[in-house]
């Protein structure tokens, strides 16, 4: 397990990518896999290759049994992206949240560890869930859901750091919509760059506690 207090979102990082809490037994020859074993297995194809990845054939074969294990799980795999998605809301946002701020620092030192751990990730989660939303009503609801929640936190900090909650409701989310455009130019860039990039934003945040709050 990789244990790094920038890659917070994006990615499972903390967290371990081994099936955890999950049992897998074997009879006679037959491997039965738990429900958890199934989302992280389309929680990881959806990561690779976007929803069109997610397959109960393709599942199956990565997971090294018959599709007929699915179905009792799941009734279909709108079903089980159902639960992609609140993993991803839960592992992505809740989570995340809770171990930045268990992580400790002063509201800035907690804001740019946030916002570095854009750079950490090549954001292809966070892509794909989008272009799925385009045609998917409940993907739209959840990732307004966690879109709306990561903003507030976003805002939280910069009142933490100074502003008043009018300039930091403002700049929020123009700060989350800079962040998630590095993850759609991540194939472009490198690392180094991302986070230079990173870097700017938030001297430009905190920049607006020093100076820009003053000179409106």
């Amino acid at each position: 397990m990789i244990e790094s207090p920038y890659r917070v979102y994006g990615t499972d990082l903390p967290f371990t990518r081994k099936l955890v809490n999950t049992p897998c037994m074997e009879k006679k020859g037959r491997k039965t896999l738990g429900r958890d074993h199934w989302i992280i297995a389309a929680y990881e194809a959806f990561e690779q290759g976007g929803v069109d990845a997610v397959k109960v054939d393709r599942l199956a074969k990565t997971l090294g049994v018959t599709r007929g294990g699915f179905y009792w799980h799941f009734k279909n795999i709108a079903d089980l992206m159902q639960m992609v998605l609140h993993r991803w809301r839960d592992r992505q946002t809740e989570s995340v949240i809770t171990r930045n701020e268990d992580a400790g620092g002063d509201p800035r030192e907690k804001l740019r560890r946030l916002l570095i751990a854009c750079a950490e990730d090549d954001g292809r989660f966070e892509v794909g869930i989008r272009l799925w939303m385009a045609d998917n009503a409940d993907a739209k609801s959840v990732v307004a859901e966690v879109d709306e929640r990561r903003t507030a936190y976003i805002a939280a900090l910069l009142q933490q750091i100074g502003l008043q909650k009018a300039e930091a409701t403002r700049l929020a989310p123009v700060a989350y919509s800079s962040w998630l455009g590095e993850y759609s130019a991540a194939v472009s860039r490198t690392r180094d760059e991302r986070i230079r990039n990173m870097e700017v934003l938030y001297d430009l945040l905190v920049g607006e506690k020093q100076t820009g709050a003053t000179n409106r």
